[in-house]
């Protein structure tokens, strides 16, 4: 987890912490693949918006 502390304090942002995420290529769930589809929507609709 500090790796991922460390990218969230350079970078800033949201991080989140998913229980016993450790690879996403084998611990992705369609539940998590969809808040993330909907996050990403809701971030690239805000930047249009603020242009």
């Amino acid at each position: 987890m500090s790796d991922a502390e460390a990218l969230h304090a350079a970078a800033g942002g949201e991080l989140w912490l998913e229980r016993g995420m450790r690879h996403a290529e084998s611990a992705t769930t369609p539940e998590l693949v969809d808040r993330m589809a909907r996050w990403a929507r809701t971030a690239v609709e805000r930047c249009a918006e603020r242009g």
